[in-house]
């Protein structure tokens, strides 16, 4: 399918007929995953809902992740402690802020 990108808003975007969307299973409204292949912009349905996802990502606390962290030095042994508390922190917003801003984006 040929189509054009059109200005939408402030944004841009493209048509998608909507027979096209309904052998996919897809409708307006629905949550799609934009992937960046080599040089190919490919679309797919989200896998979870937006609550499903976040109820996920709650699961992967702060306490889960020292606790796995722990059973590891203990298993293949290696430095103790935290070298930056921010990294850390980051890493485990990153899955809530992805949700917020309906990620992941094309280049990741």
């Amino acid at each position: 399918m040929n189509t054009v990108i059109r200005k939408i808003g402030n944004s841009e975007g493209v048509i998608i007929l909507k027979d096209i969307l309904e052998r996919m299973g897809l409708s307006a409204g629905d949550d799609v995953v934009l992937l960046r292949d080599g040089s190919e912009l490919r679309i797919r349905p989200m896998d979870d809902s937006r609550e499903d996802f976040e109820r996920k990502m709650i699961l992967c606390d702060r306490e889960i992740i020292e606790a796995l962290h722990a059973e590891q030095l203990a298993l293949h042994g290696g430095a103790t402690g935290l070298k930056d508390e921010g990294v850390l922190e980051s890493a485990l917003n990153r899955p809530l802020q992805k949700l917020a801003y309906l990620e992941p984006n094309i280049f990741e």
